[in-house]
């Protein structure tokens, strides 16, 4: 079934104004993460969701065309309509691509403190020999 001619989309600047908001969130995040600030990047991340429900609540009120109406397209709306696909979807990318390098990031943390874990051990094991124990185990000689 060939593709309906379809009007330019009207809500492309808005989407573009979200989607740049959740690239610089994503750029906010690898900082976070260089600077071991995971309390921000948490914070970032919650920022990214509350956007991407936007995004979605706005695709969600895009209208489609009813069967009856036929769309023209014109040179202009067709030029117009690749343009605002192409912006989006280079930001898609841009997205996608900072969002891997961020999870390249992380990841290789998470392995770092994986390995760092086992080290700790013998730490914890020394530090315990010199807390004081709350209740007493077996008998106590008091007299001498």
């Amino acid at each position: 079934m060939p593709e309906r001619p379809s009007l330019p989309d009207q809500l492309a600047p808005d989407k573009f104004e979200l989607l740049t908001a959740v690239y610089e969130r994503a750029k906010a995040q690898r900082v976070a993460l260089d600077s071991d600030d995971l309390a921000t990047f948490l914070a970032l991340l919650d920022e990214r969701d509350e956007l991407l429900s936007q995004l979605q609540r706005l695709a969600d009120e895009l209208p489609e065309l009813p069967d009856n109406v036929v769309a023209l397209p014109n040179e202009f709306s067709t030029a117009t309509r690749r343009d605002d696909e192409l912006a989006l979807d280079t930001l898609i990318r841009g997205i996608v691509q900072q969002d891997e390098d961020n999870e390249a990031v992380l990841s290789a943390r998470l392995e770092q403190l994986a390995g760092e874990v086992p080290a700790l051990r013998p730490a914890r094991t020394a530090t315990a020999a010199y807390r004081v124990q709350t209740e007493p185990q077996g008998y106590v000689d008091r007299v001498s």
